[in-house]
């Protein structure tokens, strides 16, 4: 039944879901309908996709269930570890589930009622010996997915009767999912010679090469060969050198090409780092197997992550063996499990931040953890060993830029040495530096770090003295024994005075920028003036009190972990996790210890420090950054390596290579541009809004946004993409533009939805008529050819919010800031918006601008300037929808 919701239906609800306020007029009221909904249930168990959010809706309302239940979501994540998406849906979709209408109720029932019956189906695939593993472990809580596993034990009872109980063969059965790709590699016989010839090279993407040979479908593209020969030639001549090469090019063979060629012809690697993953995936699973099929020889790639991202199978046993802790716990075993046997070669999707930290707690973090010893241990289980021997071996090894990064603060390399680099996106080089280098802490995180160190009956110290009583002497023992005591005692009296330390912060900055008064979150820049400023000695003092701890637990940790050295116990894999976690936790506070010690008295030349509070002041958090990271990069990126090749659609600012060079180190690189394979002065129409008010006058300009928006969206059914530089006017107009577009059947999905970035993307391009309101993840990335994204509109300019602390320090370092930085930064993020437009030769677009300043200020014909050259156009906002609709027109009236 429907119920009357007692408020109206929004516009675009009715249009999801094709209910209408007059089907809801003589509804019955909810609590009319519950007790018969109650008696309907009875004691059943209830199934459902999410079902805590009914359960918790219904009782919201009066109705208490205390039925036992089954997560559909929860099953999901466990049989379908390593799907992109678990919303019904897509679910429905895997299984071949047919809908109508989605967004009906009783449809959604009869869907989930199908895809629980296909996961029961699918479970029956599982081996016995996994499910064995789940069910055994999931006895300890009440998981949502326990009794659906439960019950597939009862109808599988015959198979588990059948197989070996013993926990050895428990855990030899788990470490035997584990791959061993390099237990038995041999050393290749030494291939053949070959000659890296720059004019073989460079015709290789010829329209006689062996590319074209071997792909019927292979495009010759003028552009792609030219910037090959700058590539080749950096090889070459081993120079350092940044080529722009805009969309259209095939900027990835065009490295590629000559970089598996001098790899091979040299007998060296070539490192690529990338800024994303979806490049990463495109170089591993496109661009080098093409290579491979067309080139006339075989050259390996490697895609190697940081440790994080490997599971530790050390890690995952021991998990085993004590059991999980928590229901997250347990449905994160169950999925690896799952993964391990049949999916791993697919990502493990990790969602939210309670699998993220049970995630972290099993992965090969860290980074002591001898490949030696895994080799021994485990017996070459380890699929970060794995990845580092892959990556040993190969000719091309894919990085990200983060990793890049770790490996220059890594006590020990992560990366095989390597003298040869090519960094794709380089326009996020410096971002992603100055995250890898920064550092950040909080009062929850200092907390969950001295609950996991624990006292002596629970944590790190009791498991230290529960594995050293029996391995060590009596002597050393009693000596562990004292240490454990006295750090028990001085982790107590640390958590006291750092919260009392979080509390004068908290204090002083309600003083200072009456930070428990904003609306949205703040960020204060620490800086000389706040240090010497009279209030913060309360700060500075409860410091002084507190680093007494830090430092004293830092150095206890430090002298257990050499106490545990010199036991020297081998061919023990718990006690190798124990030397490694004293370790870690020696190591995590003596940089807390320093950390503090900086930020309240001590800063770095080179540091930028800030506070992040949220709202009303209840959560504040404690940040640092590189000032610069130039430095950085020539001392242990560019000094070392003999080629260093950097490219990026978007490297020039005001037509030269001139700001990147200075923010990354490399002025003495050389340069190159690659022209564009695309007639945008045909395919794209920019127009400028001239009557706009100016971003000054706040009111009178959100209403001319959102006008435009409306009209513009209206006339062109859609296909819109409008980018944003906050969220706050984002979520403004989407509420505004919203109901107006849906009575034109127009959906309108906006990342403040909660949505991942993928998925509104997804409904965005399958929907008939639809706008994507997006901020700043959307400028750059995104990749939607064709009708489905044919008007792109710039609300506002790009510049960096003045208030940020990186942007104002950096800025400080600046004769003119707003020349020398705001204004460069601007210019390379406005061109990255302009290219989500033209993706394709045949795409044709809109692209519109609606901050009146690139009319109004000296500096706005920068950013005309630094478009490719489209047609350019200015006029009214009145004639904007009709002009969009005519030059789209000329396209289908072409085809």
């Amino acid at each position: 039944t429907l119920v009357k919701p007692n408020r109206s239906i929004p516009s675009n609800v009715q249009y999801l879901t094709g209910i209408s306020e007059d089907d809801v007029a003589q509804a019955p009221a909810l609590a009319s309908v519950l007790p018969s909904l109650r008696n309907f249930i009875g004691e059943s168990v209830l199934v459902g996709h999410n079902i805590q959010f009914d359960v918790a809706f219904l009782k919201r309302a009066g109705m208490q269930l205390p039925n036992p239940t089954i997560d559909t979501y929860a099953i999901a994540t466990v049989l379908q570890p390593s799907a992109a998406s678990y919303s019904l849906l897509s679910l429905a979709s895997l299984f071949g589930v047919a809908s109508s209408d989605a967004h009906r109720a009783l449809e959604d029932v009869m869907m989930t009622q199908s895809v629980y019956h296909a996961f029961w189906k699918q479970a029956f695939d599982l081996p016995i010996e996994v499910l064995r593993e789940i069910v055994l472990m999931g006895r300890q809580f009440d998981w949502d997915a326990r009794l659906f596993f439960d019950a597939l034990s009862v109808a599988r009872a015959s198979e588990l009767d059948q197989i070996e109980r013993s926990d050895d063969a428990s855990e030899a059965f788990l470490l035997g999912l584990f791959p061993r790709e390099f237990a038995t590699t041999q050393p290749e016989e030494d291939p053949a010679p070959l000659d890296y010839d720059l004019p073989t090279v460079t015709e290789a993407l010829s329209a006689d090469g062996p590319l074209a040979s071997a792909d019927e479908n292979f495009e010759l593209r003028e552009e792609q060969s030219e910037m090959l020969g700058f590539v080749a030639e950096a090889f070459d001549a081993e120079r350092h050198i940044l080529i722009e090469a805009p969309p259209g090019t095939g900027k990835t063979l065009a490295y590629l090409l000559p970089a598996a060629w001098y790899a091979r012809a040299n007998r060296s690697q070539v490192v690529i780092s990338t800024g994303t993953i979806v490049l990463q995936d495109q170089i591993i699973n496109h661009d080098t197997a093409q290579l491979q099929r067309a080139l006339p020889f075989s050259f390996d790639v490697a895609l190697l992550k940081g440790r994080e991202h490997y599971l530790c199978p050390r890690r995952l046993l021991a998990l085993r063996r004590r059991g999980p802790t928590s229901s997250e716990e347990m449905q994160m075993f169950a999925r690896i499990v799952v993964w391990l046997w049949g999916y791993r070669a697919a990502p493990l999707n990790t969602r939210g931040p309670a699998e993220m930290t049970v995630w972290r707690r099993l992965s090969a973090n860290d980074e002591r953890c001898a490949l030696n010893r895994c080799a021994d241990q485990m017996d070459r289980a380890c699929p970060y060993y794995q990845a580092r021997r892959r990556a040993e071996q190969a000719s091309i090894v894919v990085i990200n830029h983060a990793l890049l990064l770790a490996d220059l603060m890594a006590d020990t390399p992560i990366l095989p040495p390597f003298a040869h680099i090519i960094i794709d996106e380089a326009h996020h080089l410096e971002d992603a530096s100055t995250r890898g280098l920064g550092y950040r802490v909080e009062l929850e995180g200092i907390q969950r770090q001295l609950a996991a160190l624990g006292n002596q009956t629970e944590g790190l110290l009791a498991d230290l003295l529960g594995q050293t009583e029996a391995l060590a002497s009596a002597k050393a023992y009693r000596r562990f024994n004292e240490f454990a005591g006295l750090i028990t005692e001085a982790s107590a009296a640390m958590g006291h005075h750092t919260r009392k330390f979080f509390v004068a912060l908290r204090r002083f900055l309600t003083q200072y920028a009456d930070a428990s008064r904003a609306e949205h979150t703040q960020y204060i820049r620490i800086d000389q003036v706040v240090r010497n400023h009279t209030n913060w000695r309360e700060v500075n003092h409860q410091w002084e009190r507190l680093s007494q701890f830090t430092s004293g637990i830092a150095n206890g940790m430090s002298q257990v972990h050499k106490g545990l050295l010199r036991l020297s116990v081998a061919d023990n894999a718990n006690y190798g996790d124990l030397v490694a976690a004293v370790r870690a936790a020696s190591r995590y506070l003596s940089e807390l210890d320093s950390f503090f010690r900086e930020f309240v008295a001590s800063p770095m030349a080179n540091a930028i420090y800030w506070v992040e509070v949220q709202p009303d002041g209840s959560h504040v958090s404690i940040h640092y950054a590189p000032l610069s990271v130039a430095g950085m990069l020539r001392e242990y990126v560019w000094n070392g390596k003999k080629t260093a090749i950097l490219t990026s659609a978007t490297l020039r600012t005001d037509g030269t290579f001139t700001y990147i060079k200075d923010r990354l180190g490399l002025q003495g690189a050389d340069e190159a541009v690659v022209s564009s394979p695309f007639d945008y002065r045909e395919n794209a129409l920019v127009y400028t809004v001239e009557d706009m008010p100016d971003p000054s006058e706040r009111d009178a300009y959100q209403s001319g946004v959102e006008r435009v928006l409306i009209k513009l969206c209206r006339a062109t059914e859609g296909r819109t993409l409008v980018l944003f530089t906050s969220y706050a006017q984002l979520r403004q107009t989407a509420s505004a533009i919203t109901d107006s577009l849906a009575d034109a059947g127009i959906v309108v999905y906006d990342q403040s939805m909660g949505s991942s970035r993928s998925q509104l993307l997804d409904e965005f391009v399958q929907a008939d008529k639809a706008v994507l309101l997006g901020t700043r993840s959307f400028w750059e990335g995104i990749d939607v050819p064709g009708d489905d994204l044919s008007v792109l509109v710039v609300v506002r300019l790009p510049f960096s919010v003045p208030t940020d602390p990186i942007f104002s320090a950096r800025g400080e370092q600046a004769q003119i800031a707003f020349l020398e930085i705001a204004l460069p930064e601007a210019l390379l993020m406005f061109r990255q918006g302009f290219g989500r437009l033209i993706r394709s030769k045949t795409d044709r677009g809109v692209f519109v601008i609606l901050d009146h300043r690139v009319i109004s200020k000296r500096y706005g014909q920068k950013f005309l300037d630094v478009l490719p050259p489209a047609t350019l156009r200015r006029g009214p906002m009145a004639q904007l929808p009709e002009v969009a609709v005519q030059w789209l027109k000329r396209d289908r009236d072409t085809h």
